[in-house]
């Protein structure tokens, strides 16, 4: 089964909020789809920089 594009941003932001940032969305899409993967790719990786910089 395929998961839905909402399904795996879901599931992307449920991994990152455990501290799991490795997953970059694929955001070839310009709807609101795409739109808050983009977001959420851009958060990830400011926040990854941000604990790097902690530890």
């Amino acid at each position: 089964k395929i998961k839905s594009r909402l399904q795996v941003v879901t599931d992307a932001m449920e991994e990152a909020g455990k501290g799991n940032f490795t997953k970059t969305l694929v955001t070839d899409s310009e709807d609101e789809i795409g739109n808050l993967a983009q977001s959420y790719n851009a958060m990830k990786s400011n926040l990854a920089d941000i604990i790097g910089q902690v530890r």
